[in-house]
């Protein structure tokens, strides 16, 4: 009689993914998903009489869920003549999908007989992955990645910090914020805002935020307030003017302690002889990311400053045109504030001044780009007994009677890795002297001019005086 003693050498299972490092789950758009199969390959060792059998037999396979007793789980599997060689045989059994979700028991029956004990099936240290599976072939997808989109990126925004993978609130530097609008804000004048603000100081500071809009008003800066705008195209204050070279004639009157920034300043001398985009007199506000234009007045100024202001000044584009006296840039009265990255235009009047320092203005003075036009007079930049500091600075002046560079009335400048064009003269001194070093010199110069590696418009070597 011949007797089966079953051996479990190797179970595949292809279906059942044990142990699984990655599934990686990208769009897939023409693919069609295809299930995995069932079946798995087992391998076994059949005795017959105490040695190893060989030849044919019919062999049928069950499984079930306990070693012993318990149910079958699926259908048998019977097998006819399976070959069997120096005891070893190999079969392929399906018992369905969703067969091992537990402890699995296969019995085996040889011909009638049915061998005991069954035999355990254990997972295998091995499975199979997908290298790829579209959306539509996984379930379960969290909803923040069914929409298709697993890899934004993103980047904090005002008031918020990204840290690593976390967001967080910034502080504001601000101790209140108010917002003036021309609807929904907590004002519709910006000068009513200023009013509100009775407290601001160093350690409670404020910001006004002005919204898009063209607001027509004067507006006085005050100390530790902070005047901001939706950006120079967006945001516009207007103002008409006045009779004199005065706080009265400015669109904005600056405070010390203040900024201005992110928006337009106009001044429109329409009705009135004087136009002033912004005044300081003892003042000494921060400007920057400001466009300023004064027209249309008899003299017209961009920014005047008196009485030992010290305003900063960057990244401003100003504006003076069309006034049949004077129009001037910048006026600096006993004021030496530092101007940089700065383009100033001055044109259609008499005379045409992109900068004046007038009576001890000593200013630094850098990445500047000064044009004059179009006036009987025309000045880059016109210092009176006043020594700045210049440097890469393009002065040009042109299309008048008159046209120079720079002037020097009693005054020292120190000139450097800049650009001076004037027909008349490039530096003209009169009482004054100058010192120039590397730069390009477009015109005649002066006496009382000293260079070093001073060039003109054809590169050719300048001597000075």
């Amino acid at each position: 009689m011949r007797r089966l003693t079953p051996h479990l050498l190797t179970v595949l299972v292809t279906l059942l993914l044990v142990g699984v490092g990655q599934v990686f789950a990208r769009p897939q758009p023409n693919a069609t998903p295809t299930a995995l199969p069932t079946a798995f390959t087992y391998q076994g060792q059949l005795m017959d009489a105490g040695q190893p059998a060989d030849g044919s037999y019919d062999l049928t396979f069950r499984l079930y869920d306990a070693l012993s007793g318990g149910t079958q789980i699926g259908n048998a599997v019977a097998l006819s003549g399976v070959a069997v060689s120096q005891g070893i045989f190999t079969v392929q059994l399906d018992f369905g999908s969703g067969a091992f979700t537990d402890a699995r028991f296969l019995e085996i029956q040889v011909g009638a007989i049915t061998l005991s004990p069954r035999q355990p099936i254990t997972p295998v240290p091995t499975a199979l992955y997908a290298a790829s599976v579209p959306w539509s072939g996984v379930t379960g997808v969290p909803a923040d990645l069914a929409d298709g989109d697993n890899d934004t990126t993103y980047s904090a925004g005002v008031g918020m910090a990204l840290s690593g993978t976390t967001f967080r609130a910034q502080g504001s530097p601000y101790a209140q914020v108010i917002i003036v609008a021309q609807s929904g804000g907590d004002f519709t004048s910006i000068q009513a805002a200023l009013d509100s603000i009775t407290d601001a100081s160093a350690s409670k500071p404020y910001l006004v935020y002005v919204a898009p809009g063209v607001y027509t008003e004067q507006v006085t800066m005050k100390a530790y307030v902070t005047i901001e705008g939706a950006g120079q195209r967006a945001t516009i204050i207007r103002g008409t003017g006045g009779g004199l070279l005065n706080a009265s004639s400015a669109t904005v009157v600056g405070a010390s302690n203040a900024t201005l920034r992110n928006l337009s300043v106009e001044s429109d001398g329409s009705v009135n002889p004087y136009t002033t985009g912004m005044y300081n007199s003892s003042a000494s506000p921060t400007i920057s990311n400001v466009s300023v234009t004064a027209s249309g007045g008899t003299n017209n100024y961009g920014i005047a400053n008196f009485s030992f202001s010290s305003p900063l000044i960057s990244n401003v584009t100003l504006t003076a045109s069309g006034g049949d006296a004077k129009n001037i840039g910048i006026y600096n009265n006993a004021s030496s504030p530092p101007i940089s990255n700065v383009t100033i235009t001055a044109s259609g009047g008499t005379n045409n001044y992109g900068i004046v320092n007038f009576s001890s203005s000593s200013p630094p003075i850098s990445n500047v780009t000064v044009t004059v036009s179009g006036g009987t007079e025309n000045y880059g930049i016109f210092n009176f007994y006043s020594s700045p500091s210049i440097s890469n600075v393009t002065a040009t002046a042109s299309g008048g009677t008159n046209n120079y560079g720079i002037v020097n009335e009693s005054s020292s400048p120190t000139i450097r890795d800049s650009v001076l064009s004037g027909s008349t003269y490039s530096v003209y001194n009169n009482g004054g002297t100058s010192k120039v070093a590397y730069s390009m010199l477009d015109g005649p110069h002066s006496s009382g001019t000293t260079c070093i590696g001073t060039y003109d418009a054809n590169f050719a070597p300048v001597t000075c005086p």
